[in-house]
């Protein structure tokens, strides 16, 4: 070995530039093996502590690596090893070669800790497990621990030009291999980045023994090929396997499902499965939830959210399932050169014993899909089915949903919706038009019944000469309630938040070196869209008055601080004419800091205020009046936070007087006799206001514990008639809109449907006429 060590650092010395010797922590180089040194079992049996080995030539044997090692990495150098490598729960990388089959476990032998598996530039000549192999009725291979496989740029087939389009396949397992006995995982994470594979399961391998998944198990494949199944938990086969898995997640982005011919006839793809695969009977459950998100792939087979069974008896069931679908659209087959759509998305399981017990919930973005079902063959789904449309589009059609949400127009096809089609209700989210054909079903089959077929608030049945459809009418359209700024954004890039508080003044911003006065909720955005962008804070003067006496002394009384990350970054004091109640704060700090990093800026008053609410009046030279800004409460320090503050004039005092203010902003509040903003209904003389919980006024359309009310201008509710366009509502005297009734009005009887609209020149639901006027026709 020495020799062999003091060969490779001789031809690196003379060849310098193009030889790199790695380094690794524990030793200054590697070791180097070749087969002159015996077996490589034997040699490994001599190592101990972190070992890292660069191969000189492969070797055939099945090795185990022994428990005097505390992690192996083993650099191929382009070599193969075939035979079986057992982890033993020892951390193993692999890297630049081909390998055989691998477990992170034992052979018939418990591991009492975890397993894992990192691969890098790796083609597998065989099977990979992230647990173990037990293979007699009584042998047990547990990993009591979770099993990670980290595998970068690795394949597990060869790419051949055949009927299959594929040679010598092998598969990837996040749990263990139970032949018979049992190989229980307790939790298992793989990630697959880059390369080619055939079929990859998060679960375990069971053929007549058990290979469970104890907890949760967790899949991620990335901008790879797959010509096989990509499935959330086991695969089995066999008599009577065990698979099942504690919950699922499963991630499938930027990757492609090649399209080949069958050898007899028509065309075949991999399919993406929440669940388990069985090839047989047997117990292969998910007992929680199973998620999955699939981006930008691009897959002809199918999308299945439960399991796929092809099995007569059994449990294959899965507790509730949630899927996102973005970016899942039509693509081209160069060798078949045709276009192809994905063909079936299966909310549920798929064939036999594959039920769903609890809801379904998808959500659709940016996709181009074939047609959606529920379930398959002899499979149900027992909870609620939801589809959720962000941006509508165009799908096939779907039978066995029960709601529908859409936030666009959604267009239906194939106007043949299947047996298994219930009664659908649709939800609008978002806001809306009147006049919209939010679903419509692209051309008439003879014969078929459309009206009964979708129902919701706010939409009506309709036909032209080419297309069913039903239309937005009513109360649809409703006004957004713009929250109170937080003046904060927890931005998605890095593990911490970055929070700006608009402070004492007129804040102007540069990002990318464009310079302007931005709001708060413009920082945020900018924050979130340029994480790693500077941002720079101007303040410029500011003026507060005091009013005499109103604050005691005012000696030393207002002070500013900048904290960066927790930490003090700038403190200026204002200054102050003596004997004089106004101060004039000049504060101009130009600093970079970066959207990673936490900025607040807070105002101090050194008197006796902690716990107090104080309240910021602006004084408005236009009416000559104070303005209310926004309460604030001092702090246990003696700081207040700030916000919405521009350059100007206030008036900072322990007292409002009660009653109705309002804000720079325009908005309304109430204050009762001890200052404090009042929320929910409030009775003001003879009319009713509804406050939100923050406390500003509410106008237009409200909703509450399922009943609609609307305020006017003036937040005023309105009770009676209540023009909106062309269309009018009537509101019962509580202000509840009215739905489906008669009401009486000035000698005239009118019709309110189901939307609380007025019904005009048309038929009531008990046949009677009402005119254009929406006055009933004696």
């Amino acid at each position: 070995m020495f020799q062999s060590l003091k060969k490779l650092l001789f031809v690196c010395s003379l060849i310098l530039s193009s030889c790199v010797v790695p380094i690794y922590a524990g030793s200054e180089n590697p070791l180097v093996y070749d087969q002159t040194q015996g077996k490589f079992q034997d040699f490994l049996n001599k190592q101990s502590g972190d070992v890292k080995v660069v191969m000189e030539k492969g070797f055939t044997e099945t090795i185990s690596i022994p428990d005097t090692i505390t992690s192996l990495e083993i650099d191929l150098a382009g070599h193969s090893i075939s035979g079986t490598i057992y982890a033993n729960g020892i951390p193993l990388t692999i890297s630049n070669g081909h390998t055989g089959r691998i477990y992170g476990g034992s052979y018939n032998a418990d591991v009492e800790t975890g397993t894992m598996i990192t691969l890098n530039n790796v083609r597998i000549d065989g099977d990979l497990y992230g647990g173990g192999y037990a293979d007699s009725t009584n042998a047990t291979a547990n990993v009591t621990g979770g099993s990670i496989l980290i595998l970068n740029n690795v394949e597990t087939l060869r790419e051949v030009e055949n009927g299959q389009g594929v040679g010598d396949a092998h598969d990837i397992y996040g749990g263990g291999h139970a032949v018979k006995g049992s190989a229980t995982v307790d939790t298992t994470n793989v990630s697959f980045n880059g390369g080619l594979i055939y079929s990859i399961y998060g679960g375990g391998h069971a053929e007549n023994g058990s290979a469970d998944i104890l907890n949760t198990s967790q899949l991620s494949v990335v901008n790879a090929s797959s010509y096989g199944n990509v499935a959330g938990c086991s695969y089995l086969k066999g008599t009577n396997p065990i698979a099942s898995c504690g919950n699922v997640k499963l991630n499938v982005e930027d990757t492609y499902f090649p399209v080949s011919e069958r050898i007899f006839g028509g065309l075949q793809s991999g399919n993406i499965i929440g669940g388990s695969y069985s090839e047989g009977n047997g117990l292969g459950k998910v007992e929680g939830n199973v998620s999955i998100q699939v981006i930008d792939t691009q897959i002809y087979a199918e999308i299945i959210g439960g399991a796929v069974s092809f099995g007569t008896s059994g449990d294959f069931s899965v507790g509730s399932v949630d899927i996102l679908l973005k970016g899942v659209k039509t693509f081209n087959e160069p060798h078949l050169n045709i276009d192809l759509t994905n063909e079936i998305v299966c909310l549920g399981g798929a064939l036999n014993n594959a039920d769903v017990l609890g809801d379904i919930h998808a959500v659709i973005k940016d996709c181009d899909l074939g047609y959606l079902i529920i379930s398959e063959r002899n499979s149900t789904a027992n909870g609620t089915t939801t589809l959720e449309f962000d941006d509508g589009g165009v799908i096939a059609g779907f039978e066995g949903i029960n709601k529908l949400v859409l936030g666009a127009p959604l267009k239906l096809t194939d106007n043949d919706l299947g047996d298994n089609f219930k009664l659908v209700e649709i939800k609008l989210k978002g806001n809306w038009k009147n006049g919209v054909k939010a679903l419509t079903i692209d051309g008439f089959k003879e014969g078929a019944e459309y009206e009964g077929l979708f129902y919701g608030d706010n939409l009506i049945y309709g036909a032209d000469e080419t297309a069913p459809y039903w239309m937005t009418d009513g109360l649809v359209e409703t006004p957004t309630i713009e929250p109170e700024p937080d003046h904060s954004s927890s931005h998605s890039g890095g593990s911490t938040s970055s929070t700006i508080i608009k402070g004492e003044t007129e804040t102007t911003v540069k990002v990318d070196n464009k310079t302007g006065s931005l709001s708060s909720s413009m920082v945020k955005k900018l924050v979130q869209e340029n994480e790693k962008v500077p941002v720079v804070i101007e303040n410029s003067d500011m003026k507060i008055t005091y009013p005499k006496g109103a604050l005691g002394d005012l000696t030393g009384a207002l002070s500013v601080n900048v904290t960066v990350d927790g930490k003090d970054e700038i403190t200026k004091k204002a200054a102050e004419k003596a004997g004089e109640a106004v101060m004039t704060f000049n504060f101009k700090e130009e600093k970079m800091f970066s959207a990673q990093q936490s900025v607040k800026i807070e105002i101090k008053t050194d008197t006796e205020l902690v716990g107090k609410t104080l309240y910021y009046q602006k004084y408005d030279e236009a009416t000559n009046q104070l303005v209310l800004v926004m309460p604030t409460v001092v702090n246990e320090e003696g700081w207040l936070e700030v916000s919405q503050l521009e350059a100007g004039c206030y008036v900072l005092s322990e007292t409002i007087d009660p009653y109705w203010h309002k804000t720079v902003t325009g908005d309304w509040y109430y204050f009762d006799e001890q200052g404090q903003t009042v929320t929910g209904w409030l009775a003001d003389n003879s009319d009713w206001y509804y406050l939100e919980e923050k406390g500003t006024m509410h106008k237009g359309w409200l909703s509450l514990d399922d009943t609609w009310y609307c305020m006017n201008d003036a937040g005023k509710l309105i009770k009676g008639w209540n023009p909106q366009g062309s269309t009018w509502y009537y509101h019962d005297g509580t202000g509840s809109l009215v739905k489906n009734q008669w009401i009486w009005d000035e000698g005239g009887w009118y019709y309110i449907d189901h939307t609380g609209s007025m019904l005009r020149d048309g038929y009531t639901p008990d046949g009677f006429h009402v005119n254009q006027s929406g006055v009933y026709d004696y």
